[in-house]
């Protein structure tokens, strides 16, 4: 498992948190995918579900293509980007973050 500075966490090439699917990680070595035991993506899971909220967010159909497409553009996950933006429009109104985090 490899997390990123995203949270977003690997199980053999999907993404398990976060919008984008992307390869696993490879041993440089030997240049073969590195297999993830079960413990270990039961004790990640574990870990996300105490550290982090979910938010679930509905756009119109397309718009999903249209914001991802911009985010990558700017070198972000969509995920990093929504998290962005809204800290920076509660920032902007004056509400803050609440527990700072950015």
């Amino acid at each position: 498992m490899y997390i990123d500075d995203n949270i977003a966490l690997w199980y053999n090439g999907i993404v398990e948190m976060g919008l984008q699917v992307k390869p696993a990680p490879t041993n440089s070595k030997e240049g073969v995918t590195m297999a993830i035991s079960k413990a270990q993506q039961k004790a990640t899971a574990k870990y996300v579900k105490n550290a982090y909220d979910r938010i679930e967010v509905k756009v119109p159909k397309g718009q999903k293509a249209v914001i991802q497409s911009f985010a990558e553009g700017e070198g972000k996950s969509l995920n990093s980007f929504a998290c962005e933006a809204i800290n920076e429009k509660m920032e902007r109104d004056g509400s803050g973050t609440e527990s700072g985090n950015k």
